[in-house]
């Protein structure tokens, strides 16, 4: 099992080109400033979480 830090960027990190900008916790939808790809905050956040995981796959 994998435990991300309470403070790894998921929502806030492109899952496409992995950009980190701000984004306020209001907002639903992710934008991406640097290559405008956009998802929904929870779904680009779990890609996120998920590559986060394989790093650490044995």
């Amino acid at each position: 099992m994998v435990f991300a830090d309470r403070f790894y960027p998921s929502t806030k990190t492109c899952s496409s080109c992995g950009h980190v900008q701000e984004m306020p916790l209001k907002e639903r939808v992710f934008n991406c400033e640097a290559c405008d790809y956009t998802a929904d905050r929870d779904l680009n956040a779990s890609l996120n979480l998920e590559r986060y995981a394989e790093g650490f796959s044995v």
